[in-house]
């Protein structure tokens, strides 16, 4: 027998705040997503964070697919738009780099897989 995905609404245990975590299906469903584009053949330039000159001063890296794969691992997300909105800062990222650049290439492929998923 297997078991069907039923809409509900979990609530943390172990936060404070009760935070409202996605449904079983729906996170299963961001993994298999974010799994698919890491492992694939354009996985490699978002893997890891891109960081920029201006972000290279400040030490601050931009968000990456690991990050995000981080944020799920430890339930950050509440709602499948947060999850999709990090993918989309993740390719908006990559997509400054020049249009001839590979990273860009790639970055505007994995971005319109995501957008068809």
């Amino acid at each position: 027998m297997s078991k069907e995905c039923k809409p509900k609404e979990n609530v943390c245990k172990n936060n404070k705040s009760h935070t409202v975590m996605m449904d079983r299906c729906k996170k299963l469903e961001c993994w298999v997503i974010l799994k698919r584009l890491m492992v694939g053949r354009d996985g490699w330039a978002l893997k890891q964070p891109l960081v920029d000159d201006k972000s290279r001063s400040s030490n601050k890296e931009k968000i990456s697919l690991e990050n995000i794969e981080s944020n799920l691992k430890k339930l950050k997300y509440s709602k499948v738009d947060e999850f999709a909105n990090d993918m989309r800062l993740v390719f908006s990222y990559a997509l400054q780099y020049p249009s001839w650049s590979e990273v860009h290439k790639t970055a505007r492929r994995i971005k319109d897989t995501f957008e068809l998923s």
